[in-house]
């Protein structure tokens, strides 16, 4: 495989973590909403968004959410998205991304990495198994009118 590298993600990628995120969850999104709220979200020091990259082709996304957890006594690192373009699966992308995303964490001091992953995605289960990820809590969503 050609060198992967890894870089923060910063306004100018905007439009390709949009199209990597509606690849994710397999609709479209609203694109000024989206833009609105990666622009917050770029200035705030618990998160950090990252880019795979490949012969200047942005491949893959992670994000990582930091927060202070009371139920756990410390700060926790919740991965919130990770994606990698389909003709780039199973290449180690995703691998080499989960662990920059751990070492992030582990760099600002988390003492628990988590991410939600949608029961359909099986493949994506297997993924974050195989990565030493444990299945341990049950996700409970309703939407707020």
């Amino acid at each position: 495989m050609e060198e992967i590298t890894l870089h923060n993600a910063d306004r100018d990628h905007a439009n390709a973590v949009y199209n990597l995120i509606c690849e994710l969850e397999g609709e479209t999104f609203h694109r000024d909403a989206f833009r609105a709220i990666y622009l917050v979200n770029l200035s705030n020091q618990r998160i950090r968004y990252r880019l795979a990259v490949k012969e200047n082709r942005i491949i893959g996304f992670g994000s990582l959410h930091m927060q202070d957890l009371l139920h756990h006594c410390g700060r926790v690192g919740e991965i919130q998205e990770l994606v990698v373009m389909p003709e780039f699966r199973n290449s180690g992308v995703g691998a080499i991304l989960l662990k920059d995303l751990r070492a992030i964490a582990d760099e600002n001091g988390c003492v628990l990495l988590e991410v939600s992953c949608n029961r359909d995605r099986t493949d994506a289960q297997r993924f974050y198994e195989k990565n030493n990820l444990a299945k341990t809590h049950f996700k409970f969503t309703g939407i707020l009118e």
